[in-house]
């Protein structure tokens, strides 16, 4: 081998441990950004941080990473966390979509709540991308005050509460997702109260200011908002709430009374 040779050869060797290099840097900030996101990262995100759409198919047929639809990909190939479906949702529409109602509640831990499909909110006009079990709703009720500024991406518990039950199918629906979020701390009464202040028209809107009312006066679960709904319809005195008895062992609390 002539000298030349040998200088063209050093030469690609040392831009070939350089691809790599920035091969392997540009892995590690994907796998930085998806630590923060479950394990799962968009491919428009993973597009922005340099990786090509073939790396993309390289890691996936490596069996480095997996798909997870069409939009999402999870950088291992292990069983995915129980929050994943809630980040494949919000990942999968574009990058304004926050989760909202009884998905938002979801993500800040209401347990005992399912949903069939989970709801997405994005700004009226903005571009999104459609995926299945995912539901996207424009508003032009869109603020950032409304929305969490850390995690992952959704409305903030009271505006998810009263939004979730103005979506509810049923007005038995709303009220217990309301009771639920009230009795697990996931969104106090008084907030939630102050939220559907905002709100101006809406067809359920005088049903939910009732249960709302009643969980201001203490109710805690779906039968103590259906007990205190019997009783005004039926003309009866509203009941008192978590009234403290005492026996003759210890003491107690009565739902109503």
């Amino acid at each position: 081998m002539s000298e030349v040779d040998r200088i063209v050869v050093g030469m690609d060797g040392r831009r070939g441990q350089r691809t790599a290099t920035m091969r392997r840097a540009r892995r590690a900030m994907v796998d930085a950004l998806a630590a923060s996101q479950d394990g799962l990262v968009s491919r428009r995100q993973v597009l922005a941080l340099g990786l090509s759409r073939a790396e993309i198919r390289a890691n996936v047929s490596a069996r480095r990473w997996q798909l997870v639809g069409r939009h999402v990909v999870c950088v291992h190939c292990g069983p995915l966390v129980e929050r994943a479906p809630l980040w494949v949702a919000v990942l999968s529409v574009g990058p304004r979509a926050q989760l909202d109602g009884a998905s938002s509640l979801l993500a800040a831990g209401l347990k005992g709540y399912t949903v069939d499909v989970h709801r997405v909110s994005v700004p009226r006009g903005a571009r999104t991308f459609r995926g299945a079990g995912v539901d996207i709703r424009q508003t032009r009720r869109w603020s950032e005050d409304d929305l969490v500024p850390v995690g992952i991406p959704r409305t903030r518990n009271e505006v998810a509460a009263v939004r979730g039950a103005l979506w509810a199918r049923s007005d038995k629906q709303a009220a217990l997702l309301l009771a639920m979020a009230v009795q697990q701390g996931v969104a106090p009464a008084d907030r939630i109260g102050r939220e559907l202040l905002r709100i101006r028209k809406a067809p359920r809107l005088a049903f939910l200011r009732l249960i709302v009312g009643d969980l201001l006066d203490g109710a805690h679960s779906l039968a103590e908002l259906d007990f205190a709904a019997e009783c005004r319809r039926r003309g009866l005195p509203e009941p008192t709430r978590q009234v403290l008895r005492r026996g003759p062992r210890n003491s107690y609390y009565l739902d109503v009374c």
